[in-house]
C-alpha cells in the first residue's frame, strides 16, 4: 500500500498541470482586461484626424527636424542647431523622430500619444502584478488606466511619462531581486537609471527616491548587502547629473523652488485651493459633464477625482479589514511596507510642494510628483478576506465610474481637436500656395488667441507647429528656447520671442486687450520682416489693424485668418 507521503505527491503531481494552466490563464486574463478597458480611450484617439496634446504638435515638429537633420539639404539647418550635450529629454525626441521616419506625421503623432499613455498605464500594471500576481485584475485595471490619462498625459510631457513608465519597471526589476542583490542585477537597475535619465530628470529623480525608500523601509535577508548594491547602481548618474547641474545653471539658474500657485502661505484655504490645483487626475472642469455643453455645480458629484478617492478609500478599507483579522496580511503588509511610505511620501509631497524649482526649468512639477505616488503606491493594497473582498468590489464600482467618465471626457477633447486644430489647419492650402513661390522655407508667424475651455489642456497652444512640418520654419516653437531640449534655435538669428508670442496669445482678460495690443504693436514693428506670412486664430479689430500696417489678408474664415508681408 502506498505510504501517505508518496500519495500526497502522487496528488500534486496530478494537479500541477491544472494549478498552472489556472496561473497561466489569470496571468494573461489580467493583461486582456487591461486591453478592453484602455480601448476606449484608444478608441477616442484614433478616430479622430486632429487629436493632439497640448505640446504634441511642438515634439512633432521639432522630431520632424531631427528625422531629417542628416539631410544635408535640409531646410531647417540654417536655422537650428542641434546639441549632443547629455540632455534629458532625448529619449522622447528619439522615438519620436524614429516613428516620424517610417511613418506619416499624423500617424506618428497619435502612435505617440498612445505610447504615453501605455507607457503610464503598463507600467504601473506590470508594477502591481511583479509585486503580487493574485487577483485583483479589475482594480489594477482601472487604476492603472484612469493614471494613464492624467493630466500630464493630455498636456503632452511625453519624455516624462516614458521616463515614468521606466521608473515602474526599474523599481519592479529591482523588487524581484531584492533576496539576492548582485553585480548582474546592479548592472540591469543601473541601465534602466541611464535610460531614465535620458528620458527625463524629474521621473529619474522620483525612481531614485523609490530605491532609496524601498531599500531600507523593506525587511529581509542581506539588508545591508542590499542597500549597497542598491546605492552602487546610482553611480553612473552622478557625472549625468553634475553635467546636467552645470548646463542648467548656465542657461537658466539654479534650482530654486517656487509655490507660484499658492496665494497666501499662511492660510489654510490656500494649501487646499493648491491642494486642488496639483491633483493629477482632474483633465477637465469638475462643474462639467462629458458632451454636455452647459456647467452644473451637480456634475461635481461626477468628477473623475471624486470617485477616484473614494475607490482609494475603499482599497484602503479592505487592506484594514484584512489587517485586523489575519496575521498573514499583517505579515505582507509588512514585507511591502516600503510601498505604502514611498507611495504616501511622493502623494503627500506633490500636494503640498512646490510647482516648479524656477520657471525657466519647466512647470507642474507638484502634478508629476503626485501622480508618481499614485503610482508607485498600489502595489502595498492587497485584499484577500471575505470582508476585504466586499470593499474591493466596492472600490471595483467606484474607480469603473470614475474611469468611464474620465473616458467620455477623452472623446469630448477630441470632439474640440476636430473643431479648433482641424479649423486652423484649414490655412494649410494658403500656406501652400504662398510657399510655392518663394525659393527658401517660408517662415511663418503665428498669433493664436487662445480661448477658454472646459480642459486644462488647450489643443491649439502649439498646434502652429503643425504648419512646419512641410519644411517651413514656425517662429513659435517654444522648444528650440529651452535648455532641457536637443534642438535650438542658432544663436544671432533674428527672430521674434517664441515666449513673447505665448505671453501674448494668453492676454485675454478685460484689463489686459490694451497691453495685448501694445506688445504685439511692439514685436511686430520690430520683427514683422522675419515674417513671411502670418496665421491669426481669433478675432480682435485692434489686432487686425496692427496686422494690416505690413501684411495683407489673403485668406479669410470664421476665425482664421492668413496674412502675407508686403514686399515693400
Amino acid at each position: 500500500m502506498p505510504s501517505r507521503r508518496s500519495r500526497r505527491l502522487s496528488s500534486v503531481a496530478a494537479n500541477t498541470p491544472r494549478i498552472l494552466g489556472n496561473r497561466s490563464a489569470s496571468r494573461w486574463r489580467g493583461w486582456l482586461i487591461l486591453g478592453l478597458v484602455l480601448t476606449p480611450a484608444l478608441a477616442a484617439i484614433w478616430s479622430s484626424q486632429w487629436f493632439v496634446t497640448q505640446d504634441g504638435p511642438a515634439h512633432l515638429y521639432n522630431a520632424t527636424i531631427l528625422a531629417r537633420w542628416l539631410d544635408p539639404h535640409s531646410p531647417f539647418r540654417d536655422f537650428y542647431e542641434l546639441r549632443l550635450d547629455p540632455l534629458p529629454n532625448w529619449s522622447g525626441h528619439f522615438v519620436l523622430a524614429s516613428l516620424v521616419s517610417v511613418l506619416p506625421d499624423r500617424v506618428a503623432d497619435r502612435a505617440m500619444t498612445t505610447l504615453t499613455l501605455l507607457s503610464v498605464a503598463v507600467g504601473t500594471f506590470w508594477l502591481k502584478r511583479r509585486v503580487d500576481r493574485r487577483g485583483g485584475e479589475f482594480n489594477t485595471a482601472f487604476w492603472a488606466t484612469i493614471l494613464g490619462l492624467n493630466v500630464s498625459w493630455l498636456l503632452g510631457f511625453d519624455a516624462f511619462l516614458i521616463g515614468l513608465g521606466l521608473g515602474a519597471v526599474t523599481l519592479g526589476l529591482w523588487w524581484s531581486g531584492r533576496h539576492a542583490f548582485g553585480p548582474r542585477r546592479a548592472a540591469g537597475v543601473s541601465a534602466l537609471l541611464v535610460l531614465g535619465y535620458f528620458s527625463h530628470l524629474v521621473s529619474l529623480g522620483l525612481t531614485v527616491i523609490g530605491l532609496i525608500v524601498l531599500a531600507f523601509a523593506t525587511p529581509g535577508r542581506r539588508r545591508a548587502r542590499r542597500i549597497a548594491w542598491s546605492a552602487v547602481t546610482c553611480i553612473p548618474l552622478i557625472p549625468l547629473t553634475l553635467i546636467y547641474l552645470s548646463i542648467s545653471r548656465r542657461s537658466a539658474g539654479r534650482l530654486t523652488p517656487i509655490w507660484d500657485n499658492l496665494d497666501n502661505p499662511a492660510s489654510l484655504w490656500s494649501w487646499m485651493n493648491y491642494a486642488t490645483w496639483t491633483d493629477p487626475i482632474t483633465i477637465a472642469s469638475k462643474a462639467t459633464f462629458p458632451l454636455i455643453t452647459a456647467p452644473s455645480p451637480l456634475y461635481r458629484l461626477a468628477a473623475p477625482a471624486l470617485w477616484f478617492v473614494l475607490g482609494l478609500m475603499m482599497l484602503l478599507a479592505a487592506n484594514l479589514s484584512d489587517l485586523s483579522v489575519s496575521r498573514f496580511a499583517r505579515a505582507r503588509s509588512h514585507l511591502r511596507r516600503g510601498w505604502l511610505i514611498l507611495g504616501l511620501l511622493l502623494w503627500v509631497g506633490g500636494l503640498f510642494g512646490p510647482d516648479t524649482l524656477g520657471k525657466a526649468h519647466g512647470h507642474y512639477l507638484a502634478q508629476r510628483v503626485a501622480l508618481s505616488g499614485l503610482i508607485f503606491w498600489i502595489p502595498w493594497f492587497d485584499a484577500r478576506g471575505a470582508v476585504a473582498r466586499r470593499f474591493a468590489r466596492g472600490a471595483s464600482v467606484c474607480l469603473g465610474i470614475a474611469l468611464a467618465v474620465q473616458t467620455g471626457f477623452i472623446w469630448d477633447y477630441a470632439r474640440l481637436c476636430e473643431r479648433n486644430v482641424g479649423g486652423l489647419l484649414k490655412a494649410e492650402d494658403a500656406l501652400a500656395v504662398i510657399g510655392s513661390h518663394s525659393t527658401r522655407p517660408l517662415r511663418v508667424g503665428s498669433l493664436i488667441l487662445l480661448e477658454r475651455t472646459r480642459f486644462r489642456a488647450n489643443p491649439l497652444y502649439h498646434a502652429d507647429n503643425l504648419f512646419g512640418l512641410p519644411g517651413r520654419i514656425v517662429w513659435y516653437n517654444y522648444e528650440a528656447g529651452r535648455y532641457y531640449f536637443p534642438l535650438r534655435f542658432k544663436d544671432h538669428l533674428r527672430r521674434p520671442s517664441p515666449d513673447e508670442l505665448e505671453a501674448i496669445s494668453i492676454l485675454d482678460g478685460t484689463d489686459e486687450l490694451a497691453t495685448r495690443g501694445r506688445r504685439w504693436e511692439t514685436l511686430l514693428d520690430s520683427d514683422h520682416d522675419t515674417m513671411d506670412v502670418l496665421v491669426q486664430w481669433g478675432d480682435d479689430k485692434v489686432l487686425d489693424a496692427i496686422n494690416r500696417r505690413w501684411f495683407d489678408p489673403t485668406f479669410v474664415q470664421n476665425s482664421l485668418t492668413v496674412y502675407r508681408r508686403r514686399s515693400n
